[in-house]
């Protein structure tokens, strides 16, 4: 069960997610100028209406981690920067409320910051794209543009002391806004919204991906690749510089298409001719009064080549951030609470995104919207509760592969009817052939009938995963056999069995969470012992609820489920 804390910064974090996709498509669809500006003043307003809707330390940077981690399943090329921010906008939230406590004081403290942070990252990833030579670039542009004006005693210092003015004013103007609008909001809850449950889920952010194959190696081959261009090409823009660039650009080229992305934008191509004119025409100036040098044109294309090695690493970092690797990072270092609120932030953002008004609607109700996305939270943790109760009532039952789980269940099944107890439910069948595994049929334990269900042949209008083929019809059937088995309020339920195919929220995955809605009837969810504790762990049932057929009889499993 999660604790209150991570269930209001998992509604805090679905809200501003959703927000940030919203008013963000909006923006950048009608390329208002000070977009991104205008976005993180917004998300100060909301963050700060929620400390003080909600009295609570902690959740607002916790609620920015959800965020950050929702936001990476954009299908944008580069998700590391908006992950970034929106990190760092809730950290400097929490931060000055932490020191300053809750008053006007922290609130316009942490928003100038907030706020600020968007100015400060751009020129960050200015830097970090195209190196010191940038701000030499910008300098000397600076006073070209103060000589052409007749204005030469304004130093940059003061140009760049005013641009931070404005961001600070800005982030103290949202505070403010937020403090005296929450103040008088008298809240009431409401329960008609029915939130859908995504089938994407957390899935989304780890592995949902069929087609791509994540591997750690990739990971640590593009951080040594990019970091070895960037080295050479410190040296010198040269033919090895060039060369080995040009290798590491290709391999991220080919394994990571979605990396074209960025390229395909006018907007890129546009700075980088900029850049390169204003190096060539401006680099030497400044020392020499030399307009258009070879050495201002060769650092110019020097600093193109280096952004252009970084976005493709990016790029490629972004998409193995996605992959299982990170779930399991998440699992191993102990954030299974974190994993845990990611999942019911991703079940209900479908909902969330629906409900959530248009900007039109923003701006006519902007008096009264601050309340109804209050009450949309309020509706929410209470949804978000009761998602995650712990399921005492599911049991899951392990073994090894081949060692025989499904015998297993269909003989305690049996011994169950001799003690006067109903099994319904199903179970698998397979036959052997040459020591492998060929076919399986699915047994329905009510009718005693079965049903074809896999074959390592491939058959018409079955659907392939991975070396066998499945028969489309019987994940009906099955539906049909456990909805049959809840009205008919059987004493067991009984899976067989979930495997790898639900991992990936496919298979019977529809028919688990039918059956975790049930909180009366017991159940056993037969699979593999290396997947127990992660379905435990997706569907919140107990650990003390595995048992494994290798230490476990029909007896002690019987105390263990009824008793």
């Amino acid at each position: 069960m999660l604790s209150e804390k991570w269930l209001k910064a998992a509604v805090i974090g679905s809200l501003w997610a959703a927000i940030e996709i919203i008013l963000g498509s909006f923006l950048h669809n009608l390329r208002i100028p000070f977009a991104g500006t205008f976005l993180s003043m917004t998300s100060a307003f909301l963050l700060i209406s929620f400390m003080i809707h909600w009295n609570d330390k902690g959740i607002i940077l916790r609620a920015g981690i959800i965020c950050a981690l929702m936001k990476s399943v954009s299908p944008s090329a580069i998700i590391l920067g908006p992950m970034i921010a929106i990190f760092m906008e809730a950290f400097f939230l929490e931060t000055a409320r932490t020191i300053f406590g809750r008053n006007l004081l922290a609130y316009s403290i942490g928003a100038a910051l907030a706020v600020s942070w968007t100015l400060v990252q751009k020129i960050l990833n200015y830097i970090v794209l195209y190196g010191f030579d940038l701000i030499k670039v910008a300098e000397s542009f600076y006073y070209f543009l103060l000589d052409k004006s007749k204005l030469h005693d304004i130093e940059p210092k003061y140009l760049v002391y005013t641009i931070i003015t404005i961001y600070v004013i800005a982030g103290i103007v949202a505070a403010f806004l937020a403090y005296f609008t929450s103040k008088n909001i008298i809240l009431t809850t409401t329960n008609d919204i029915n939130y859908k449950k995504s089938d994407k889920k957390v899935g989304m952010l780890f592995g949902e991906n069929k087609n791509r194959k994540h591997a750690f190696l990739n990971l640590i081959f593009i951080i040594l690749g990019s970091g070895l261009s960037l080295y050479f090409l410190s040296k010198d823009l040269n033919y090895t510089s060039v060369l080995i660039g040009l290798v590491f650009i290709i391999y991220v080229l080919l394994r990571y298409k979605s990396s074209l992305r960025h390229l395909k934008k006018k907007s890129v191509w546009i700075q980088f001719i900029l850049i390169t004119l204003f190096a060539t025409m401006l680099w030497e100036w400044l020392s020499t009064g030399e307009y258009f040098t070879v050495n201002g044109l060769k650092i110019g294309l020097e600093m193109n080549f280096r952004a252009m090695i970084l976005i493709f690493s990016f790029s490629a970092i972004s998409v193995e951030l996605r992959s299982p690797i990170v779930k399991n990072v998440l699992y191993n270092a102990g954030f299974s609470k974190l994993y845990k609120a990611l999942s019911i932030s991703f079940s209900a953002f479908p909902t969330i995104v629906e409900k959530m008004p248009g900007f039109k609607s923003i701006i006519k109700k902007r008096k009264s919207i601050l309340h109804e996305l209050f009450m949309q939270a309020e509706t929410l943790l209470i949804y978000f509760n009761e998602n995650m109760k712990e399921r005492k009532n599911i049991f899951i039952v392990t073994g090894e592969v081949n060692e025989g789980k499904s015998t297993f269940v269909r003989q305690f099944s049996d011994f169950l009817l001799k003690k006067g107890k109903n099994a319904c439910g199903f179970v698998t069948r397979g036959t052997f052939k040459e020591g492998q595994r060929e076919n399986f049929s699915l047994f329905d334990l009510k009718e005693q009938k079965e049903h074809a269900f896999i074959s390592s042949e491939e058959i018409d209008n079955w659907v392939k995963f991975r070396k066998f083929y499945f028969n489309p019809e019987i994940f009906d059937k099955g539906m049909e056999i456990m909805e049959s088995c809840i009205t008919d309020k059987n004493d067991l339920i009984i899976l067989d069995e979930i495997g790898p195919m639900e991992a990936e929220k496919n298979g019977w995955f529809k028919v688990m969470e039918k059956l975790a809605e049930n909180s009366e009837i017991k159940q056993i969810w037969v699979c593999r012992k290396d997947l127990a504790e992660g379905f435990a762990n997706e569907m919140n049932i107990p650990q003390t609820n595995i048992s494994s057929i290798s230490n476990t009889d029909f007896k002690s499993l019987e105390k263990i489920i009824f008793e």
